[in-house]
């Protein structure tokens, strides 16, 4: 069976939750203080991000999460989180969530990622890096 992507509307963030809170908690925990997993869940919930899953075989397999940008002159979506088991399996899907970025008006697909995934997104420009430095 192919995998399936699937956005959660945000009132139907509490039923999938249990599901997904440990993928998620294993992403937020390399953003560095930024934001925790009770900070996610109110975003989401808002409507300030959205959730994605890929399903297969009625099981998860992987979460993503994304963000809509207004930039000064270019609206995009930034893709937050993306993470899962298999990747060959459900990876292709990321063309779902740019489709559904282009309906409702986004001008591209933007992520801050960690440097191997230029590799498995090669239709995208690894245009930047990242660099931070965390003060303690």
């Amino acid at each position: 069976m192919d995998s399936v992507l699937l956005p959660i509307p945000s009132d139907r963030i509490d039923s999938i939750w249990p599901q997904v809170k440990d993928r998620l908690q294993a992403a937020v925990e390399t953003a560095n203080g930024r934001l925790d997993l009770v900070d996610l869940y109110r975003f989401l919930r808002a409507k300030d991000l959205v959730l994605w899953v890929s399903i297969r075989d009625k099981t998860i397999e992987a979460v993503a999460v994304t963000e809509i940008i207004q930039h000064a002159k270019k609206k995009m979506c930034c893709v937050r989180i993306m993470t899962g088991e298999n990747y060959a399996n459900w990876i292709g899907l990321e063309q779902g969530i740019a489709d559904w970025a282009k309906s409702i008006g986004c001008d591209g697909m933007e992520a801050t990622a960690r440097k191997g995934w230029a590799k498995v997104f090669k239709h995208y420009d690894f245009t930047h890096i990242f660099l931070e430095r965390m003060f303690t």
